[in-house]
């Protein structure tokens, strides 16, 4: 059973983690993070097994103007906020489907889905919603 828990807003998440770089939790590099405060994630596999608070999710064109993908800002359980990218069948298609509220809990995070193409290796991610 997964517990309730009220998430934060994302200008409480943005003063938490102005704070905590005050004190010197926070030192990365300010370039790995977008004008909100929200880390820059490149590489959705860090987020696979890491519960996560779905605070928005917004749809768009990608910077290529070639193809569609949402932009997706979460907390992590550990209260890392992080904005990360996805266009692919699987996250995209589950947010095109959701019909619910935001914030969501997802308290598996992200799955991802392996398989073999022409050129190589290649990877879909899921919000894992299996109980």
């Amino acid at each position: 059973m997964v517990a309730e828990r009220k998430p934060q807003t994302a200008a409480e998440m943005l003063v938490t983690l102005k704070e905590a770089r005050k004190v010197g939790v926070a030192t990365a590099d300010l370039s790995e993070f977008d004008k909100n405060g929200f880390k820059l994630v490149q590489e959705k596999g860090k987020l696979v097994g890491i519960a996560l608070t779905v605070m928005q999710a917004e749809k768009g064109m990608h910077k290529s103007q070639r193809f569609e993908e949402y932009t997706i800002w979460a907390v992590t359980d550990a209260g890392t906020p992080v904005k990360f990218w996805d266009g692919s069948t699987g996250i995209m298609k589950q947010l095109d489907s959701y019909t619910g509220e935001f914030p969501f809990y997802v308290p598996k995070g992200l799955r991802v889905s392996k398989y073999a193409r022409a050129g190589g290796e290649a990877a879909t991610y899921y919000f894992d919603t299996d109980v």
